[in-house]
């Protein structure tokens, strides 16, 4: 019971620390202008609400791919617990800072990557990258 308690106190401070507002959106299909026959992707917003955003390692990796190097940046988001079941986030889903207290957060698009699961969760964490090329 007491750890019960004592997660519950821990989502509420951890929600007080999410100031960040993101979008988080999904492909979901695509659309072909019948004039221009340009293809593009159909969008779809799955959550818009508050968050915190962590970079625990200050350093990117800097994969190359058809003799392209571009510079991969991990992050972590959180989101207040239940965000997660309610908006079915998975692995690929984008995710757009549309406000935050940090400027340079502001429109970057981070790629969710794995949930990080714990038994006590205080919030609903999500590995992300910031893709650079």
């Amino acid at each position: 019971m007491r750890a019960a308690v004592a997660t519950r106190r821990g989502q509420r401070r951890a929600e007080m620390l999410m100031t960040d507002r993101a979008r988080v959106t999904e492909v979901v299909g695509e659309a072909t202008d019948p004039v221009t026959g340009e293809v593009t992707e159909v969008v779809e917003v799955r959550y818009d609400g508050p968050c915190k955003i962590n970079s625990d390692q200050a350093q990117g990796n800097e994969p190359s791919a058809g003799g392209h190097k571009y510079l991969v940046v991990t992050y972590q988001v959180h989101f207040p617990i239940g965000s997660n079941a309610k908006a079915g986030f998975g692995s690929g889903t984008q995710v757009m800072i549309a406000e935050s207290r940090n400027s340079d957060l502001v429109g970057r698009v981070l790629r969710l990557t794995e949930p990080d699961l714990r038994s006590f969760n205080t919030a609903d964490r999500w590995n992300a990258e910031l893709v650079i090329s």
